[in-house]
């Protein structure tokens, strides 16, 4: 318990979506990703996390790396697109680690001596000289590492170069320096940081395929939080933190459900939502409630999601022209799916089971789908290999969860907060 003279904890202490730094008070461990990670920082390949937008690959690399005493450097992506290159986005690192683009100075030094050697005035004149060494060598020389505690440079976003021919290219060939004697001496690992889980595919398309993935290997996609990892979340901030209260037993666990099951568990989006809910209890006597929870919803999802929230409700069939709203239907399916990757079967088991009418009948998924992944904005994307399905971006099943209800009749329809 804080004492008198404890500084007490306030939401935005505890609940911290989108920080840079982690946030030891909340974070959650994920022993088996970070196991990974710790292996390939052991191993002799440079290695690629990947997973989708706000289900914690910063925080978990960082975490680790923290542990390990590793010491490391990022370089996004999305800089070396701004820049045209990821060697000068490279530069730009270097300059910022040392405060100025030279390796070295020299100074020289001229003595004007008097006649008889008396009275001379001395004048210093500093000379910089630029440094020839590529800009990859210059990062490797600041960051080195040893034998036995290698550093790591990180290369985030990968997913911002992703059709940017050029800089794929310099990412496969900085990955060649692996087998490179005068590089391999700085003891640096390449770590790849992005969405997509072709990243090694990708990069080898640019060289020989076997080249690569003899020196890269993937951790496993780090996927949205586990139900038990996110409601250690809940728990430790709303309760143990921020000793916030419930009315009863009953509705902690149905405030917890509603949302880790809006949040789809992602961790960025727990603990965003978590924040709104938090602030809004504040002002409730510190009590967390339904009613809360149900408005600090609506404001997460009109301040941050609105544009997503416009794209469901334009996909969405009009009451004047259908009675069925097949395609509101399976929009409301899809968001009950928990799976990342899904397929046509996925969804039509997902159909009958929210909506039992239709059981037996030809419901047409397979062009309902096909219009789900068409036009601008689109909801939901093929994948590139096989049948499968997922959504384009996590926030659209976010939003299909916290604004569509089933109401008489089958009908899916917006909830009355949203009409």
């Amino acid at each position: 318990m804080a004492d008198f003279f404890t500084k007490p904890l306030l939401p935005n202490d505890i609940f911290t979506p989108r920080f840079a730094r982690v946030n030891n008070k909340i974070y959650v461990q994920r022993d088996y990703l970070e196991d990974q990670v710790r292996h390939a920082l052991k191993g002799s390949r440079h290695f690629c996390i990947f997973g989708e937008s706000g289900n914690g690959k910063s925080w978990l690399y960082k975490r680790v790396f923290q542990s390990q005493k590793i010491e490391y450097t990022v370089v996004n992506l999305s800089s070396a697109k701004m820049r045209k290159s990821l060697l000068n986005a490279i530069e730009d690192k270097v300059a910022s680690i040392q405060n100025e683009r030279m390796v070295s100075t020299t100074t020289t030094k001229t003595l004007n001596l008097a006649p008889g050697g008396l009275g001379g005035t001395g004048e210093t004149q500093t000379v910089t000289i630029k440094s020839e060494i590529e800009p990859v060598e210059s990062l490797f020389r600041l960051i080195k590492g040893s034998p036995t505690r290698p550093s790591v440079l990180v290369l985030d976003n990968f997913e911002t170069v992703v059709g940017s021919e050029d800089i794929v290219n310099e990412i496969s060939n900085i990955i060649m320096l692996l087998d490179d004697e005068d590089m391999g001496k700085y003891y640096v690992k390449i770590c790849i940081v992005g969405v997509p889980a072709e990243i090694r595919d990708y990069l080898s398309r640019q060289t020989n395929r076997t080249t690569i993935t003899s020196r890269l290997t993937e951790i496993r996609e780090v996927s949205r939080l586990s139900h038990d990892e996110a409601r250690q979340i809940l728990e430790r901030g709303f309760e143990d933190l921020l000793k916030y209260t419930f009315k009863s037993l009953i509705e902690i666990i149905n405030i917890f459900e509603k949302i880790l099951d809006v949040t789809d568990r992602i961790a960025a989006e727990v603990q965003d939502l978590a924040l709104k809910v938090a602030l809004r209890a504040q002002s409730n006597d510190k009590v967390i409630e339904l009613l809360v929870v149900e408005d600090a919803i609506e404001e997460w999802i009109l301040s941050s999601y609105n544009a997503a929230r416009l794209t469901i409700v334009e996909r969405m069939n009009s009451i004047s022209v259908t009675k069925i709203g097949r395609r509101s239907q399976c929009l409301y399916a899809l968001g009950q799916l928990t799976l990342e990757d899904f397929r046509r079967s996925d969804v039509e088991g997902k159909f009958k089971e929210c909506f039992p009418s239709t059981k037996g009948k030809n419901i047409g998924v397979g062009k309902l789908l096909q219009d789900l992944c068409s036009g601008e904005n689109a909801p939901i994307r093929k994948l590139h290999t096989g049948d499968g399905y997922r959504f384009s971006h996590p926030k659209y099943r976010m939003v299909i969860r916290a604004i569509l209800v089933v109401r008489e009749g089958e009908r899916v329809d917006r909830k009355r907060a949203e009409l």
